[in-house]
């Protein structure tokens, strides 16, 4: 995902975007986002109204993407480089 997508989902506004490669790595359809193909004029259209009418959907999107994008903060990533660089240091005496 892109930084504009992590950000979105950290701002709790719901996903609509395309199934193309490296967008779908860590996000499911219709749990943390709604995908369309990309060529799919009429489809990215039936997305956004889907989204905005079923409130429910709506909600639940937006929280699972928040729960998702909280991996994946700048505290989390440090504590990984940490326990990475221990592990090597440790391994090496």
């Amino acid at each position: 995902l892109s930084i504009v997508q992590l950000e979105a989902m950290a701002l709790k506004i719901p996903l609509i975007h395309s199934n193309a490669p490296g967008l779908t790595d860590i996000v499911e359809d219709g749990k943390h986002s709604l995908f369309f193909n990309i060529s799919d004029l009429k489809m990215y259209k039936e997305k956004i109204l889907e989204c905005k009418n079923n409130k429910a959907l709506q909600g639940s999107i937006i929280e699972n993407a928040y729960e998702v994008v909280q991996k994946h903060t700048i505290e989390n990533y440090l504590n990984h480089l940490k326990v990475f660089y221990q592990s090597l240091l440790c391994n090496n005496i």
